[in-house]
């Protein structure tokens, strides 16, 4: 039927392949699949006629070509504009009128000056042409031949990028969820009533003396921070790796499997991270990308407001208590093992240290990735400030700079910092300083 539109040029493609399977999400080869969308083009003799020798030609050698989205949207840019100065209302009243194209109209648009090779699809695409020279997003499979996609990664130092990858997700979410209490509480008698309380009484470190007791908060002040509905997350395990450089930059992308706390019905949820970090400056990784790969459309009753639905889960048949949240968190740790929890300074403030390490079958030390989580079951503010206290300078790598702060909100849990050590001899060491606000 598109053939009879005689001067119609007629485009089907799709915008990705199939990614909602299990086969899509969970391996590299469905991982390909979703990066494989057709297109199809019907071009009338009528229509290349319209278009000319230079674009046609251009247009049968770039189907052997490395090409984008891009590549199309400069091609309809190009039959748009692209007729030459003085011509264009000339044929393009032609082609509504359903007229037939003179030679001359021909020629004079396939010579049109500044298009004479056309732009996009019907534009001179290289045959060198390689993925980087592509506009697509850090975490896109560019399916060309020496391309990285499967890559192998040590173990340890992908549970660190792990580390940071879930860590990241899960501060997201606090900090969404904490964006929205301190917009719907009125702060400023919150920080008022807190005052009262220091007044009225204080035990060890400042604390009320019966601070067990003074943990336990108005349902309006527990919202002031942590986490409402949508849970927080731990690493199960990395699935589909792979990596490519781009530019001074390294690219690693994967997905992680994950749990809640508390787990609901046994679900797995599966999300894809992008990290980047610098091929020189090893300290600071950044988390550029989180893309939720299981579905989450069942969580949107439950899902706190200004949470994004793509980041949360819920129980739908439940509600979070802020304050026992916390208690419970402290049982469950990033990578699913024992760590080692330490007060920090006040009794309902705890530092999460979890700790992998290995012997190396060189007998040359030992390789270690620690993540820092500090929990707060407090009814404060904290500012709190990481250094680095090493005695022994080793090739620390460090997902962000220090030293840094950052603000503590009542009921909340924060993911610090995630460290990978070489450990010949020594090993990373944070110190805290906590003021209370």
């Amino acid at each position: 039927m598109a053939a009879q539109h005689k001067t119609t040029l007629t485009i089907l493609l799709s915008d990705h392949g199939s990614k909602t399977t299990d086969y899509a999400i969970r391996t590299v080869h469905g991982l390909k699949e979703i990066y494989k969308p057709f297109m199809f083009m019907i071009v009338p003799r009528q229509a290349a006629k319209v278009l000319g020798n230079e674009r046609m030609g251009n247009l049968i050698r770039n189907q052997k070509r490395l090409v984008a989205l891009e590549d199309l949207n400069l091609a309809l840019d190009d039959v748009v504009r692209g007729f030459g100065e003085g011509k264009e209302e000339n044929i393009a009243g032609n082609i509504r009128n359903g007229a037939e194209v003179n030679e001359d109209d021909k020629m004079d648009f396939g010579n049109a000056a500044g298009s004479k090779n056309g732009n996009g699809l019907f534009g001179n695409i290289s045959a060198n042409r390689n993925c980087s020279e592509l506009q697509l997003s850090a975490d896109a499979v560019c399916l060309c031949e020496g391309e990285d996609v499967d890559a192998i990664m040590d173990s340890f130092f992908l549970d660190f990028l792990a580390s940071i990858a879930v860590g990241g997700l899960n501060n997201r979410i606090q900090s969404q969820y904490t964006s929205e209490a301190l917009n719907n509480d009125n702060i400023n008698n919150e920080m008022a009533l807190s005052k009262n309380v220091d007044k009225e009484t204080k035990g060890k470190n400042g604390m009320p003396e019966d601070v067990e007791d003074a943990n336990v908060l108005p349902n309006k002040k527990q919202r002031l921070g942590g986490y409402g509905n949508c849970l927080r997350y731990i690493l199960k395990r990395v699935e589909r790796l792979r990596r490519k450089v781009i530019g001074e930059e390294r690219i690693t992308t994967f997905n992680v499997v994950v749990n809640t706390v508390p787990a609901i019905d046994k679900r797995d949820e599966i999300f894809e991270m992008t990290l980047g970090h610098h091929l020189t400056n090893k300290n600071g990784i950044k988390l550029l990308k989180v893309t939720r790969l299981s579905r989450y459309s069942l969580f949107k009753s439950c899902a706190d407001a200004k949470v994004h639905l793509d980041l949360c889960t819920c129980d739908n048949n439940s509600q979070t208590d802020p304050k026992n949240y916390m208690w419970e968190l402290l049982g469950h740790y990033m990578f699913a093992q024992p760590s080692n929890i330490d007060k920090l300074e006040f009794p309902c403030l705890y530092l999460i240290t979890t700790r992998r390490q290995r012997f190396l079958k060189s007998g040359n030390g030992r390789d270690a990735v620690l993540a820092y989580e500090i929990i707060s079951a407090c009814d404060k503010i904290f500012n709190v400030t990481l250094s680095d206290t090493s005695l022994v300078r080793q090739p620390f790598i460090l997902s962000r700079a220090l030293p840094f702060s950052l603000m503590v909100y009542p009921n909340a849990a924060h993911h610090v910092i995630s460290a990978f050590c070489g450990l010949p001899d020594g090993e990373f060491v944070a110190s805290f300083k906590i003021h209370m606000l």
